[in-house]
Parts: structure tokens; C-alpha cells; sequence
């Protein structure tokens, strides 16, 4: 790829053959920032001490259900479930993620 030229400060303009690319910057840079973040920033689970009951759509305590083991776990999260409590009420977070101080999704 061979760099043509700036644009109004903030975007690079390139070709590759006969294709032609304009790169934003600023969003290439949150990208990398991003990415960066993603592989070296370790999640950890901070255990409530009293579990927060949480009040969502039936549709959204489904999306909850479906995916506690999976990305809500892997991200830090812990759900516990109520079968005796009515759809949209039954789920209570009994853990939330922390990394290097900082507590996340409370």
C-alpha cells in the first residue's frame, strides 16, 4: 500500500493497485487502543456480598440466561437464578468484574 496524502487533517489516503483507501485516523488509533486493551487487560470477579436483584424484560433475562456461561462468566460477571420469582425478576448478580482497581458493570 503506498501513501498518496492527508486530507483535512485527519485522514490518509492510500492505494493499493487500483484500489483506493482513505484511513480515519482517529478511528484506527481507537481501534489499536482497543485491541491493545482486549489482550492485555485481565478481568476478575469481585463476589457481592448481598446479591443485586436485578428487574429486566423477560426478553432481556432470556439473552442473560443464554449467555451467563459464556461472555457475561468470561467478562466477570455472575448470575443467580430465582424460579420462584415472576419473568423479568428472577435474576439476581451475585458477582461483578474488577480490573486493577476498577469495578466494572455496577
Amino acid at each position: 500500500m503506498q501513501v498518496l496524502g492527508q486530507f483535512n487533517k485527519g485522514f490518509i489516503i492510500a492505494a493499493d493497485g487500483a484500489d483506493l483507501y482513505i484511513v480515519d485516523q482517529h478511528a484506527s488509533d481507537e481501534k489499536a487502543r482497543f485491541e491493545s486493551l482486549r489482550e492485555n487487560t485481565v478481568l476478575h470477579q469481585q463476589p457481592l456480598v448481598v446479591p443485586m436483584r436485578m428487574e429486566l424484560s423477560p426478553a432481556e433475562e432470556q439473552t442473560v440466561l443464554e449467555h451467563r456461561d459464556g461472555v457475561y462468566a468470561r467478562n466477570g460477571f455472575r448470575f443467580v437464578l430465582d424460579e420462584s420469582r415472576p419473568a423479568g425478576q428472577r435474576l439476581s448478580m451475585s458477582a461483578a468484574p474488577f480490573s486493577k482497581k476498577v469495578h466494572l458493570g455496577i
